[in-house]
């Protein structure tokens, strides 16, 4: 999955500032109601995980981006037979702006993916925050493993923890507008 033992401890120490493994612990073990506070995320895995639970979430994680006319974009977004018809649509909209159909497309509002909240019903946007930060930076390691020498812009909104995902383009290069 990683080219190299570098890239990987790279990703490692970049999650590593997200300072949030005390907190999904407690979570976790109040989730599933662990009586006793020693337990490591490890411990909660080997007792309530499962490799399905674990696969699902391996395309949000380490995800595939493909690249369309120039364009790349979250294989998931445009997996389907009419992505090709849409993208096309979209160019003439932009006006020939692939950045602004990147970002138009590659838009994904982080809690918005998750529909069903805590068993309690509270949605704690922190976590969704944590969350989102940690996303923000494996997908920019993985367009980096993926598209080696393409600078891409993995954006994070303030508010509303939407990320969007685009290559920087020159603003003055004609392909950006045909």
């Amino acid at each position: 999955m990683f080219r190299s033992d570098r890239g990987r401890q790279r990703l490692m120490n970049s999650l590593r500032g997200i300072d949030l493994d005390n907190e999904v612990q407690r979570l976790l073990t109040r989730r599933y109601q662990e009586t006793r506070d020693d337990y490591s995320i490890i411990d909660l895995l080997f007792r309530n995980g499962t490799a399905l639970d674990a696969l699902m979430y391996k395309d949000l994680f380490w995800p595939s981006f493909v690249e369309v006319r120039e364009m790349v974009f979250w294989l998931e977004l445009v997996v389907n037979d009419t992505a090709s018809g849409r993208i096309s649509r979209l160019i003439e909209e932009f006006n020939g702006d692939r950045t602004a159909v990147e970002r138009f497309v590659n838009q994904i509002d982080v809690p918005y993916m998750f529909g069903n909240p805590d068993r309690s019903g509270e949605v704690d946007m922190q976590m969704y925050e944590h969350l989102a930060k940690a996303l923000q930076e494996m997908w920019r390691a993985r367009l980096r493993e993926q598209f080696p020498g393409r600078r891409f812009e993995v954006q994070l909104s303030g508010e509303d923890l939407t990320l969007v995902v685009s290559q920087r383009r020159d603003p003055l290069d004609r392909k950006n507008l045909q």
